[in-house]
């Protein structure tokens, strides 16, 4: 539900570009009177939309596009600002309202200028190298780079934390209050001095041993990459929930709810399974053949596989993702399951069988043509690569269909009806030089080409702008 205050508009945008996409979402903000986008017209050489001008007093978050060099033109309400891999060399002209600033890749050298206010500040990839003068208000940090020797006293309000490819060895330093801290490259060879208020801990790429100081605190850890660390098991914290693992060998894991293990080099964990899992993810291409899954599984994930899961899946699972399967023909599928993944299965042809109740169905990268008998129970459908110059029939086939993505479909160029009850559909990178009649509920738009941003559905909260492949 939208509220609008004082003079708030219905529609403002938020422009963004990641890989040359260009993204715009619609908020309800206070239009803001110190702007004036007639006598501040904006460098068409930026990419952005030619009409965002009349929406730029309204902003409340903005994404902007690689070409952009210089923020003094912002508006004074923003909050958000998504500045990753522009050209600004400086922060200066940022509004004081905001929270959340992504400034990751630029030649930034400087934070002067940071509002006061700030929550949220991504560094990464910039030549920031002195981070004095943080603001207080602090919560969420990313920095990388060789030339980040120390990190100087750190806001006491800082909860979240991501160190990348520094030459910080000394963590005792770190803030007594945080939570969250994730330590990718070799620099980091000990665990030394760790906040014990740490929930949740990431070691990519490190030179780390042995994980015996670790805080007794950590409920979530991941472990990729890390060469040297043997993992022994009174050495796991006692609250540990989640595991994301690529070690050869892995201690007795009794207990855990969540395990991602993507190990290429051993077939399976030692042991058994934990009894306790709802929630199993494997890299399965090794995998001989599949060992019996608990009972009180949930959700399952298996990844490059030519082995059938099926006569062994849980009867209560809801959860089935089989990415990039290579097996025989899909069937027997639990009737309870909701979601169900079989992206890039290059050989499945044709849709197999599936539970009537289910709400979301991903086909991208096969070769299915025929969509019909989708249960008309499927709320999410993804099928990027859509084979056909023609989509039709979903209107009435799926009508509790919510989100649609046939992007990166070149060969699609008609849709002929969408459901009602549509809330996001993506069309990028595909033949579609026209769209339907979009539906009232409608909330979230990504397509190829920019269009007229006139008789857009009220409800529109987001439009994305991405650009087309090259041919």
């Amino acid at each position: 539900m939208v509220r609008r205050t004082g003079n708030a508009h219905p529609l403002s945008i938020l422009a963004t570009s990641t890989g040359g996409a260009l993204l715009l979402a619609a908020v309800v903000v206070t239009s803001c009177p110190h702007f004036d986008p007639v006598s501040s017209p904006l460098p068409q050489s930026w990419g952005l939309p030619r009409d965002i001008d009349k929406s730029l007093g309204q902003l409340k978050e903005l994404g902007l596009p690689s070409a952009v060099d210089r923020l003094d033109w912002l508006p004074a309400a923003l909050e958000k600002l998504d500045a990753a891999g522009t050209r600004i060399k400086s922060l200066r002209g940022l509004p004081p309202s905001l929270l959340e600033l992504d400034v990751s890749f630029t030649e930034l050298t400087s934070i002067a200028g940071v509002p006061e206010g700030l929550a949220s500040l991504d560094l990464r990839g910039t030549r920031v190298a002195h981070l004095a003068h943080l603001p207080a208000s602090l919560k969420t940090l990313g920095v990388s780079g060789s030339h980040i020797h120390s990190l100087g006293q750190l806001p006491s309000s800082l909860g979240s934390l991501w160190l990348e490819q520094t030459e910080i060895h000394d963590l005792s330093a770190l803030p007594a209050h945080l939570t969250a801290l994730k330590l990718s490259g070799p620099s980091f060879d000990n665990l030394d001095g760790l906040p014990q208020a740490l929930t949740s801990l990431a070691l990519w790429g490190t030179k780390v041993k042995s994980l015996r100081k670790l805080p007794r605190s950590i409920q979530n850890l991941e472990l990729v990459a890390n060469t040297d660390l043997r993992i022994a098991a009174e050495d796991l914290p006692p609250l540990l929930t989640r595991l994301t693992i690529d070690e050869q060998s892995t201690p007795d894991l009794t207990g855990l709810k969540y395990l991602d293990w993507l190990s290429d080099r051993s077939s399976k964990p030692s042991g058994k399974w934990p009894l306790s899992l709802s929630s199993l993810t494997v890299r399965a291409s090794n995998l001989e053949e599949l060992p019996p899954f608990p009972p009180s599984l949930r959700a399952l994930g298996l990844l490059h596989t030519a082995l059938s899961p099926f006569a062994k899946l849980p009867p209560e699972i809801e959860d089935l993702s089989l990415i990039d399967y290579r097996g025989p023909q899909i069937e027997g599928l639990p009737r309870g399951l909701k979601r169900l993944n079989l992206s890039f299965s290059s050989n499945l042809k044709t849709v197999p069988e599936l539970p009537r109740d289910l709400e979301e169905l991903d086909l991208t990268g096969t070769t299915v043509t025929d969509l019909r008998g989708l249960p008309p129970t499927i709320r999410r459908l993804v099928f990027r690569g859509f084979p056909l110059r023609e989509l039709r029939g979903l209107a009435d086939q799926l009508p509790n269909l919510e989100t649609l993505d046939v992007s990166e479909s070149p060969r699609l160029e008609v849709i002929d009806a969408l459901p009602t009850r549509l809330l996001t559909l993506n069309v990028s990178r595909t033949g579609i030089t026209s769209l339907p009649q979009l539906p009232p509920c409608l909330h979230a738009l990504a397509l190829s080409e920019v269009v007229s941003l006139e008789h857009l559905p009220k409800e529109l909260r987001a439009l994305r702008f991405v650009s087309r492949a090259a041919p």
